[in-house]
């Protein structure tokens, strides 16, 4: 078996012997926290959101800086974004990465 196949077995093998639980629960719990906090910002009688946590907020309105793959290859910026992408490549592979 050649030593590029016998890595990524390795790799994978790794990565399947790797427990998730913990992560799980806690994304689970600060998710939950998370809730807590915005369903006190809504008004019960509404449903509306009366505030909105400022982080929560950033992180949509900056949503958009950061495109998923198929929005990136997709999108109106596609073509800059291929280009980005093909820079970033470029640089690992001279970082030898």
């Amino acid at each position: 078996m050649a030593k590029r196949q016998t890595q990524e077995l390795r790799a994978n093998a790794f990565i399947q012997s790797l427990d998730w639980n913990d992560l799980t629960r806690s994304l689970l719990k600060e998710f939950r926290a998370f809730r807590a906090v915005t369903d006190s910002y809504t008004n019960p009688r509404t449903q509306e959101t009366e505030r909105w946590n400022s982080l929560a907020m950033a992180a949509k309105i900056n949503a958009s800086d950061s495109p998923r793959w198929h929005e990136a290859v997709n999108g109106p910026d596609r073509a800059g974004n291929w280009e980005a992408m093909a820079g970033e490549i470029s640089t690992l592979i001279k970082l030898k990465a």
